[in-house]
């Protein structure tokens, strides 16, 4: 994410227009193949959000460029004062659906990257639509536990020692340093559901670090950024356990 010099006005304004935002409703229907589902297009989520933002002097202003290959759509959200928060979304484009493929793609970037900007959320509609383009699943947590083998206390050690190994490292590859322990507490409690890497089960520590290190650093960098905002803005309970 990146950001005007200074962003206390763009901030604090967001934290006002985010008491008032709501998840999108999601008032269309479509099919992707045998598959039915609702979904909320990209004039809902503006007609749903502008309100707010203006009555706080915030816009949404999008930019973007198509290339072969993939849409990268730039969402600004400025501020009267001048000061602003953006942030760039890539979607990879369905080659094969030629014009219609670089619409859907197009709009689903839009849509997505205004939902997370802001912090709500609504159903995916053009993200099925646009075939390649999937939604990454950052969450750690594993889906379904299989009966293991009960883990010696040295091996519980290990594991959640290599878990604060892994974490450690890519902190410092993508070069991030937190400010506090509460944007520390607010991100871990988002990526590994648990604020304190001491409370993760030794059981799921494996699990966890394996997900950690498939993720491509710039989209950690990005997700971290995003959580640290949302810490900051107090959108992100910093005892919240999001256990999966």
């Amino acid at each position: 994410m990146r950001t005007s010099d200074t962003i206390a006005e763009v901030a604090s304004a967001l934290a006002d227009a985010t008491a008032q935002l709501e998840n999108i409703s999601k008032a269309h229907k479509a099919t992707a193949g045998k598959a039915r589902y609702t979904y909320a297009n990209i004039a809902d989520v503006l007609r749903t959000v502008r309100p707010a933002l203006a009555s706080k002097g915030l816009a949404i202003v999008q930019g973007q460029d198509i290339t072969d290959e993939q849409v990268v759509v730039v969402t600004r959200l400025v501020h009267r004062s001048g000061e602003w928060m953006e942030t760039d979304c890539r979607v990879p484009v369905d080659r094969q659906g030629g014009i219609q493929g670089t619409g859907s793609a197009l709009t689903y970037a839009r849509r997505y990257a205004v939902l997370g900007l802001l912090g709500i959320a609504a159903e995916d509609d053009d993200g099925r639509a646009a075939q390649q383009t999937r939604r990454e699943d950052f969450d750690f947590a594993p889906r379904k536990q299989q009966r293991r083998p009960e883990m010696t206390p040295v091996e519980q050690g290990l594991a959640r020692d290599a878990l604060r190994r892994a974490w450690a490292a890519k902190l410092r590859a993508i070069e991030v340093e937190f400010g506090s322990d509460q944007e520390r507490a607010g991100v871990q409690a988002k990526l590994f559901g648990f604020a304190d890497l001491a409370d993760v089960p030794p059981s799921q520590c494996e699990a966890k670090r394996v997900k950690l290190e498939g993720v491509p650093l710039d989209k950690l960098k990005r997700l971290v950024e995003e959580t640290r905002l949302r810490v900051t803005l107090g959108a992100v309970p910093t005892g919240e356990v999001a256990r999966g």
